[in-house]
């Protein structure tokens, strides 16, 4: 069921339910100061870890919204 996942996730993967809060805060505060400032801003994911895994992940923790499709493998990045 999808609150077991949570639960887990959250312990497992984002070291706790208050840190998963947090990141929140902070990805909503990033958000509005842009909205604030009329400036445009992306967040960005890079992964070790394949991106279905961390779509799932962020989709089961509510935080998908804040990356939309730009979460990239390391191994994507032309650097």
């Amino acid at each position: 069921n999808s609150a077991w996942q949570h639960t887990r996730l959250a312990c497992q993967a984002f070291c706790g339910e208050c840190r998963i809060h947090c990141l929140v805060r902070m990805l909503s505060s990033v958000a509005a100061l842009a909205e604030c400032f009329r400036r445009h801003s992306e967040l960005h994911i890079v992964s070790f870890a394949d991106r279905k895994v961390v779509v799932r992940s962020l989709t089961i923790v509510g935080l998908l919204h804040f990356f939309c499709e730009r979460i990239a493998r390391w191994q994507e990045l032309d650097v």
